[in-house]
C-alpha cells in the first residue's frame, strides 16, 4: 500500500523516455508482474513472457529454462522491473544469477521484504510528505504529498470537495495513516457516506474503513485488512508473535524496550524491519506503522494484552524514576533527549495506569507506579511548554484515580505512601498546569483545597509544592503580600528536604517579590543566599537565572 508498484513504474517510464543517445537499456525495459507466480520456474517463466511481448524468445531444445533465460539475456542491456517478489524470496539467488551471466542486466524489484542479496540496494519506500500538524499556519499543513493525494481521490468521489472546510480533519487521516497512498485512497472512497471527521474516527477504531468496492482495483489493495493479510501469511510463527507484542508500543521504541517487555531480540527486530513491519528511526529507535501495530494488537489475546500493559508500564515508570537523577542538573537534556524519543509511549503506560486503577483489580503497585512517574512527567510538560497535554494527562489522573476511591484511601502501603497522598501529588501537578495556562482562579482554589490535605499528609515534599503552587499563583494575580508567608514557609520546610534546590526555590521567590515591592536590599539578600545554593550545586540554568535577577535588581536601585 505504499506505492512500490507505482513508483517503480514511473522510474521505468523515465528512462523509456530518455533520448536514445543516452538510453542505457538499448534491448528494452519490461514489466514483470509476479502476484500469481508460485516457485522459480514460474518466475522464469514469468520472465519468458515479459520478454516476449517485444520480441521472439528463441528455445533450445532440452535446455532447461534458467539456461535458456541466462543465454539470451548475456550480452542484453535491458531492465527488468520485477513486481511484488516477496513470496519468492527462497528464488532470490537466481537474480545473482541473472546479473553475474549478464553484466549489462539491471533489476528493479519491488517486495515488502528484502531481498537479502550482497548486490542489492535497499530502497525504504515510507509514506507521503506530510507535516505534523502540530505548529504554523493552517494552511500550509494543508500543503504537503499526502493531503494532495486525499483531496484528488476526493473529488472522485465528491466533485464539489473543499478541503479548507475540512483541512483538519482531513490532515488527521494522513496523519492517521502515515501517509500510506493506498490508506488515503481508501479512506477518501467514503466520503460520499461521511465527512472527513467521521472518517478520520473511524480509522482510530481499526481497518475495517479502508477498504473499497470499486471493480477496478486488485483483490488484494481492496482493503488494508487483506495487505496486512498477505503480510501476516509471510511471516514465521516465531515472528507473528513477535510483532504481535511489539504493538503494545506507541510511536518509537528502544531496543531495551522491546527486549525487557516482549523478550524480541535484536535479531527479530532486524528480521521485521527487513520484511518492512519494523522501521528504525534516525534516532536508532523502533517503530511500528499504526495500520500495522493496529492489525498486529488484534491478534493478541486478552490476558496476553493485559500482561505486556502492565509489563511496558513497569518498564516506563522505572525509566522515569531512572530520569530524575539528571534533573536539576547541568545534564538534564538528556533526560528530555530519552523522554522526548519515547514520549508517547510515556503517556500510553500514564494511561494504562489510571485504567488499571479504575479496574480495580491488578497487581500492579499502582501507587509507587504514579510515583516514580509523577515528577517527570510533570516537569517534561513544563520544561517545554505542553500545558495543555500535560494538563489533560494530570486532569484525566484525577478524574480516574477519585472515581477509584483513592482520595479516602489513606492506608499505607508498604509503610511509604498511601493512595490519597498520591492523588494528592497528581492534584498538585494538575493545577501547576491551570497556573501555567493562566487559569488563576482555578489554580488558586486547588491551592487552597490542597494545602490543609498536604499538612494533614505530612509529606514535606508535596507540602513543599503546594506552597509554592499558592505563592505563585498569588504572584501571577498581583497578590504579593499574601505570598510571603508561603514562600517563608516554604523556605523553612527546606531545610527538611534532600535537595538544596529547594532552598533555592523559595529564595528566588522570595527575591522576587522583594525587587517588585521596591525592596531592593533584601531582594538582593534573598538572590545572593540562593546564588551561593546554586554555586553549591553547579546548576547553571538557576545560576544564569539568579544573576540576571540581581541584575535587574541592581538597575531598578538605578546603581552600576
Amino acid at each position: 500500500g505504499m506505492g512500490k508498484t507505482r513508483l517503480a513504474l514511473q522510474a521505468a517510464e523515465q528512462m523509456v523516455a530518455l533520448p536514445a543517445a543516452d538510453q542505457p537499456f538499448r534491448d528494452g525495459i519490461f514489466f514483470v508482474p509476479l502476484e500469481s507466480v508460485r516457485d522459480d520456474e514460474g518466475l522464469l517463466t514469468a520472465v519468458i513472457g515479459a520478454l516476449t511481448t517485444q520480441r521472439s524468445f528463441p528455445t533450445q531444445g532440452d535446455a532447461a529454462v534458467a539456461e535458456q533465460v541466462i543465454h539470451f539475456l548475456r550480452d542484453k542491456a535491458l531492465l527488468l522491473v520485477l513486481d511484488n517478489f516477496e513470496h519468492l524470496l527462497s528464488a532470490a539467488t537466481l537474480l545473482s544469477d541473472l546479473l553475474l551471466a549478464a553484466p549489462q542486466l539491471k533489476l528493479l524489484v519491488t517486495s515488502r521484504e528484502s531481498l537479502g542479496l550482497q548486490e542489492a540496494w535497499f530502497y525504504p519506500v515510507l509514506g507521503l510528505a506530510m507535516t505534523d500538524g502540530t505548529a504554523g499556519d493552517s494552511r500550509k499543513k494543508a500543503e504537503n504529498d499526502a493531503v494532495r493525494l486525499f483531496v484528488q481521490c476526493a473529488r472522485r468521489t465528491r466533485l464539489d470537495f473543499d478541503v479548507e472546510k475540512e483541512r483538519e480533519a482531513v490532515l488527521r487521516i494522513c496523519t492517521l495513516v502515515e501517509g500510506m497512498p493506498l490508506a488515503i485512497e481508501l479512506a477518501a472512497a467514503w466520503l460520499n457516506a461521511m465527512n472527513c471527521a467521521q472518517i478520520a474516527e473511524e480509522v482510530t477504531r481499526g481497518l475495517d474503513i479502508l477498504t473499497t468496492r470499486y471493480q477496478n482495483i486488485p483483490p488484494r489493495q481492496r482493503s488494508m485488512r487483506v495487505v496486512m493479510e498477505h503480510s501476516w501469511a509471510l511471516l514465521t510463527p516465531v515472528e507473528r508473535e513477535a510483532l504481535a507484542q511489539l504493538a503494545i508500543f506507541r510511536g518509537p521504541f528502544s531496543q531495551e524496550a522491546a527486549k525487557r517487555i516482549t523478550n524480541a531480540s535484536l535479531v527479530i527486530l532486524i528480521t521485521l524491519a527487513e520484511k518492512a513491519l519494523v522501521r528504525m528511526t534516525a534516532a536508532g529507535y523502533y517503530q511500528l506503522h499504526e495500520l500495522t501495530r493496529q492489525y498486529a494488537e488484534e491478534q493478541l489475546g486478552d490476558a496476553v494484552k493485559v500482561g505486556l500493559h502492565d509489563s511496558h508500564a513497569h518498564y516506563y515508570a522505572e525509566l522515569l524514576e531512572r530520569q530524575r537523577t539528571y534533573l536539576f542538573t547541568n545534564t538534564v537534556r538528556q533526560a528530555w533527549t530519552t523522554m522526548g524519543a519515547e514520549l508517547d509511549n510515556i503517556r500510553h503506560a500514564w494511561l494504562w495506569l489510571i485504567e488499571a486503577a479504575g479496574a480495580g483489580s491488578t497487581d500492579l503497585p499502582l501507587p509507587t507506579l504514579f510515583r516514580q512517574m509523577v515528577e517527570m512527567l510533570t516537569a517534561y510538560h513544563l520544561y517545554h511548554l505542553l500545558w495543555l497535554p500535560g494538563q489533560a494527562l494530570f486532569d484525566q489522573a484525577c478524574r480516574g484515580l477519585t472515581a477509584a476511591g483513592w482520595a479516602d484511601d489513606g492506608e499505607q502501603i508498604d509503610g511509604e505512601t498511601s493512595r490519597r497522598a498520591v492523588l494528592l501529588r497528581l492534584q498538585i501537578s494538575a493545577a501547576q498546569f491551570q497556573l501555567e495556562v493562566g487559569h488563576y482562579r482555578a489554580s488558586l482554589a486547588s491551592a487552597e483545597e490542597l494545602l490543609p490535605a498536604c499538612r494533614q499528609a505530612g509529606v514535606v515534599d508535596d507540602l513543599f509544592r503546594c506552597l509554592l503552587l499558592y505563592a505563585h499563583t498569588q504572584v501571577r494575580r498581583g497578590h504579593r503580600a499574601e505570598a510571603i508567608p508561603a514562600f517563608e514557609e516554604a523556605l523553612a520546610l527546606a531545610q527538611h528536604l534532600p535537595s538544596p534546590r529547594y532552598r533555592a526555590e523559595a529564595l528566588i521567590g522570595l527575591g522576587m517579590i522583594a525587587s517588585a515591592d521596591g525592596r531592593y536590599a533584601a531582594a538582593q539578600e534573598y538572590y545572593e543566599q540562593g546564588l551561593a545554593v546554586c554555586q553549591e550545586m553547579d546548576y547553571r540554568p538557576w545560576i544564569a537565572r539568579i544573576m540576571t535577577n540581581l541584575g535587574f535588581n541592581h538597575s531598578r536601585q538605578e546603581q552600576p
